[in-house]
Protein backbone atom coordinates (compact mmCIF):
# COMPACT_ATOMS: atom_id res chain seq x y z
CA UNK A 1 0.00 0.00 0.00
CA UNK A 2 1.36 3.69 -0.80
CA UNK A 3 1.11 6.51 1.52
CA UNK A 4 -1.65 8.69 0.87
CA UNK A 5 0.50 11.38 1.58
CA UNK A 6 3.48 10.34 -0.75
CA UNK A 7 0.92 10.12 -3.72
CA UNK A 8 -0.76 13.82 -2.94
CA UNK A 9 3.09 15.28 -2.90
CA UNK A 10 3.06 13.36 -6.73
CA UNK A 11 0.64 15.65 -8.44
CA UNK A 12 1.38 19.04 -9.83
CA UNK A 13 0.15 22.24 -8.01
CA UNK A 14 -3.02 22.46 -9.76
CA UNK A 15 -3.84 18.72 -9.40
CA UNK A 16 -3.07 19.30 -5.15
CA UNK A 17 -5.60 22.18 -5.64
CA UNK A 18 -7.96 20.21 -7.00
CA UNK A 19 -7.33 17.58 -4.17
CA UNK A 20 -8.12 19.95 -1.40
CA UNK A 21 -10.65 21.79 -2.99
CA UNK A 22 -14.14 21.34 -1.01
CA UNK A 23 -16.45 23.03 -3.36
CA UNK A 24 -18.18 21.62 -6.62
CA UNK A 25 -15.51 21.34 -9.42
CA UNK A 26 -14.85 19.93 -12.86
CA UNK A 27 -11.56 18.46 -13.47
CA UNK A 28 -10.93 18.69 -16.77
CA UNK A 29 -7.61 17.87 -18.98
CA UNK A 30 -6.29 16.29 -21.84
CA UNK A 31 -5.22 12.39 -22.09
CA UNK A 32 -2.10 11.39 -19.80
CA UNK A 33 -2.54 14.57 -17.62
CA UNK A 34 -3.00 12.41 -14.40
CA UNK A 35 -7.14 13.64 -13.98
CA UNK A 36 -7.27 9.96 -13.16
CA UNK A 37 -4.49 10.24 -10.20
CA UNK A 38 -5.95 13.04 -9.25
CA UNK A 39 -9.27 11.71 -8.46
CA UNK A 40 -7.84 8.52 -6.98
CA UNK A 41 -6.31 11.28 -4.53
CA UNK A 42 -9.19 13.62 -3.74
CA UNK A 43 -11.31 10.33 -3.05
CA UNK A 44 -8.23 8.88 -0.71
CA UNK A 45 -8.08 12.39 1.03
CA UNK A 46 -12.02 12.81 1.20
CA UNK A 47 -12.55 9.49 2.88
CA UNK A 48 -9.98 9.65 5.26
CA UNK A 49 -10.18 12.87 6.22
CA UNK A 50 -12.71 14.53 5.28
CA UNK A 51 -16.24 12.70 5.51
CA UNK A 52 -16.27 11.65 9.18
CA UNK A 53 -17.68 7.39 9.16
CA UNK A 54 -20.30 6.30 8.44
CA UNK A 55 -20.70 8.89 5.46
CA UNK A 56 -19.61 7.86 2.02
CA UNK A 57 -18.94 8.60 -1.61
CA UNK A 58 -19.66 7.59 -5.10
CA UNK A 59 -17.61 7.51 -7.60
CA UNK A 60 -19.20 7.26 -11.01
CA UNK A 61 -17.68 6.43 -14.17
CA UNK A 62 -18.93 5.99 -17.24
CA UNK A 63 -17.50 2.80 -18.54
CA UNK A 64 -16.09 -0.70 -16.84
CA UNK A 65 -12.59 0.17 -17.60
CA UNK A 66 -12.31 3.45 -15.31
CA UNK A 67 -13.94 1.90 -12.99
CA UNK A 68 -11.88 -0.71 -12.59
CA UNK A 69 -8.61 1.51 -12.65
CA UNK A 70 -9.97 3.44 -10.18
CA UNK A 71 -10.65 0.58 -7.79
CA UNK A 72 -7.02 -1.00 -8.66
CA UNK A 73 -5.55 3.02 -7.86
CA UNK A 74 -7.68 2.80 -4.84
CA UNK A 75 -6.90 -0.13 -3.64
CA UNK A 76 -3.01 1.11 -3.94
CA UNK A 77 -3.91 3.53 -1.44
CA UNK A 78 -6.01 1.14 1.41
CA UNK A 79 -9.20 2.38 0.21
CA UNK A 80 -11.78 -0.59 -1.13
CA UNK A 81 -15.30 -0.44 -2.25
CA UNK A 82 -17.73 -0.75 0.76
CA UNK A 83 -20.28 0.81 2.77
CA UNK A 84 -18.30 4.08 2.40
CA UNK A 85 -17.42 4.25 -1.28
CA UNK A 86 -19.41 3.06 -4.19
CA UNK A 87 -17.06 2.67 -6.98
CA UNK A 88 -18.62 1.93 -10.46
CA UNK A 89 -20.31 2.62 -13.38
CA UNK A 90 -23.55 5.14 -14.18
CA UNK A 91 -25.37 2.24 -15.00
CA UNK A 92 -24.35 0.19 -11.75
CA UNK A 93 -25.38 3.22 -9.53
CA UNK A 94 -28.64 3.10 -11.06
CA UNK A 95 -29.08 -0.26 -10.15
CA UNK A 96 -27.46 -0.83 -6.78
CA UNK A 97 -28.15 2.17 -5.11
CA UNK A 98 -31.88 3.36 -6.81
CA UNK A 99 -33.65 0.76 -8.53
CA UNK A 100 -32.77 -2.40 -6.49
CA UNK A 101 -33.05 -1.01 -3.06
CA UNK A 102 -36.63 1.00 -4.08
CA UNK A 103 -37.58 -2.01 -6.38
CA UNK A 104 -37.48 -4.20 -2.80
CA UNK A 105 -39.45 -1.31 -0.93
CA UNK A 106 -42.07 -1.56 -3.77
CA UNK A 107 -42.10 -5.27 -3.19
CA UNK A 108 -40.82 -5.37 -7.20
CA UNK A 109 -38.78 -8.99 -7.37
CA UNK A 110 -37.83 -8.06 -11.24
CA UNK A 111 -36.15 -5.01 -9.93
CA UNK A 112 -34.46 -6.55 -6.58
CA UNK A 113 -33.10 -9.68 -9.18
CA UNK A 114 -32.11 -7.27 -11.78
CA UNK A 115 -28.39 -6.85 -13.47
CA UNK A 116 -26.46 -4.56 -15.58
CA UNK A 117 -25.84 -6.85 -18.51
CA UNK A 118 -22.14 -8.00 -19.50
CA UNK A 119 -20.31 -6.76 -22.81
CA UNK A 120 -20.40 -10.26 -23.93
CA UNK A 121 -23.97 -10.09 -23.04
CA UNK A 122 -25.14 -6.86 -25.26
CA UNK A 123 -22.80 -8.22 -27.84
CA UNK A 124 -24.81 -11.15 -28.27
CA UNK A 125 -28.39 -9.34 -27.90
CA UNK A 126 -26.94 -7.18 -30.37
CA UNK A 127 -25.49 -9.26 -33.27
CA UNK A 128 -29.01 -11.33 -32.64
CA UNK A 129 -30.64 -8.36 -33.12
CA UNK A 130 -28.70 -7.62 -36.96
CA UNK A 131 -29.12 -11.08 -38.01
CA UNK A 132 -32.86 -11.14 -37.27
CA UNK A 133 -32.87 -7.76 -39.90
CA UNK A 134 -30.74 -9.00 -42.03
CA UNK A 135 -27.92 -6.43 -41.33
CA UNK A 136 -25.32 -8.83 -42.87
CA UNK A 137 -22.14 -6.78 -40.67
CA UNK A 138 -19.90 -7.98 -38.02
CA UNK A 139 -20.78 -6.11 -34.99
CA UNK A 140 -17.48 -4.27 -34.80
CA UNK A 141 -18.14 -2.34 -37.39
CA UNK A 142 -21.60 -1.94 -37.21
CA UNK A 143 -20.29 -0.63 -33.49
CA UNK A 144 -18.35 2.37 -34.75
CA UNK A 145 -21.23 3.01 -36.79
CA UNK A 146 -24.02 3.18 -34.44
CA UNK A 147 -21.30 5.08 -32.25
CA UNK A 148 -21.19 7.36 -35.12
CA UNK A 149 -25.15 7.47 -35.23
CA UNK A 150 -25.84 8.61 -31.65
CA UNK A 151 -22.97 11.64 -31.82
CA UNK A 152 -25.10 12.69 -34.34
CA UNK A 153 -28.17 12.21 -32.93
CA UNK A 154 -27.91 15.08 -30.09
CA UNK A 155 -27.37 17.72 -32.85
CA UNK A 156 -29.73 19.93 -32.76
Amino acid sequence: MRDLSAAFERLNREQKLAVTHLDNLVVRAGPGSGKTATLVVKVAHLLTSVIPAPRGLACITYGREAAREFRVRLADLGIHPGPRLFLGTVHGFCLNCVLRPFGAMLGDEVLTRARVATDRTTDAILQRALDQVGVNERLGYFRSTLTVQRGFSSVP
